[in-house]
């Protein structure tokens, strides 16, 4: 088995496009055509269904896969430790982040980071909490920073930073206001929610329901993909939402949305660092990782005033 062709096989693989593999190795497709016919043949193994302009995996090619992508990561971390050996740490580092702290706590952490290591390139993909996971159980991130724990036998977390998700609501909501509301007042309006898949919306019905407000009693006006959206919504008067603080910064200190205490119902979490348990972290990754062992407990929960006023 000729390690370059296994090497070809894998973009292909990621990418799922002979095209896209052959970009990202630049090589011509046909190269990249005739070096898997080549691997096939060698296996007599059928790696790729071709169908079309798909391109999707066998049972043979899922096997292999797993293995390729094992013996590219080795080929990198040898090259990066050669480099840093001739050149200091330099290099690509691949970060994942769910939305609120890909947003607002990475860029940060970042802004500290790359100061002492000027050589290292961040590239830093944003996306909700279960896709940051599956990214990294595939391998496809070394680490990622998510807004809540989901239970995986090959993913550890370790907590980072602390967060609060509060009631948030326009600056000329009935409730703005008030000095707090009840959980039940929660069902009586519009409520705007994240979409599934999102560190918030688990950590938000979780807590609601162990407060004995089953998620399903919320009147759920709309169902948005990206907090940003979800401050729009809220301004324009659609409803209601519970978000990060985090996200809440510039809004609260402009004055268009405020946010108000829910009776009895603290809602805490941190954001984890996750990493595969069962591969090694390539010298970027450790170096990374060792800068946030060593920052300080951050705590990021913002502060509001409220006017003293009856609870709804």
């Amino acid at each position: 088995m000729d390690l370059r062709q296994v090497e070809i096989f894998y973009y292909v693989a990621k990418h799922r496009s002979f095209s896209k593999a052959a970009a990202a190795l630049s090589l011509t497709q046909p190269t990249v055509s005739g070096h898997i016919k080549t691997l096939e043949a060698a296996l007599n193994l059928v790696l790729f269904d071709r169908l079309g302009r798909d391109v999707q995996l066998t049972h043979a090619g899922e096997i292999l896969y797993s293995h390729a992508k094992r013996l590219v990561d080795t080929k990198h971390a040898a090259l990066q430790g050669l480099e840093e050996l001739r050149d200091g740490l330099r290099g690509e580092l691949i970060l994942g982040g769910s939305s609120i702290p890909g947003q607002y706590v990475l860029p940060r952490i970042l802004g500290q980071f790359q100061p002492q290591y000027p050589g290292i390139t961040i590239v830093l993909h944003i996306t909700d909490t279960m896709d940051t996971l599956e990214r990294v159980v595939r391998g496809d991130l070394e680490l990622g920073i998510v807004g809540a724990q989901v239970s995986h036998t090959h993913v550890a977390y370790y907590p980072f930073v602390e967060d609060e998700l509060v009631l948030a609501v326009s600056a000329d909501h009935p409730w703005a206001n008030l000095d707090r509301v009840t959980k039940d007042a929660l069902t009586t309006v519009p409520f705007i929610q994240r979409e599934r898949g999102s560190g918030s919306r688990l950590v938000v019905e979780r807590a609601l329901a162990e407060a004995g407000l089953p998620p399903a009693r919320l009147h759920v006006m709309a169902e948005m993909g990206t907090t940003e959206a979800i401050k729009q919504g809220i301004k324009a008067g659609l409803g209601v939402s519970i978000m990060s603080s985090l996200a809440l910064s510039d809004e609260r200190k402009a004055g268009s949305i405020r946010t108000v205490p829910i009776d009895g119902l603290s809602i805490r979490r941190h954001f984890s660092v996750i990493r595969h348990t069962g591969r090694a972290l390539s010298p970027l990754a450790q170096t990374f990782e060792t800068f946030l062992h060593a920052l300080a407990p951050l705590s990021l929960t913002a502060q509001d005033s409220h006017a003293h006023a009856p609870t709804v």
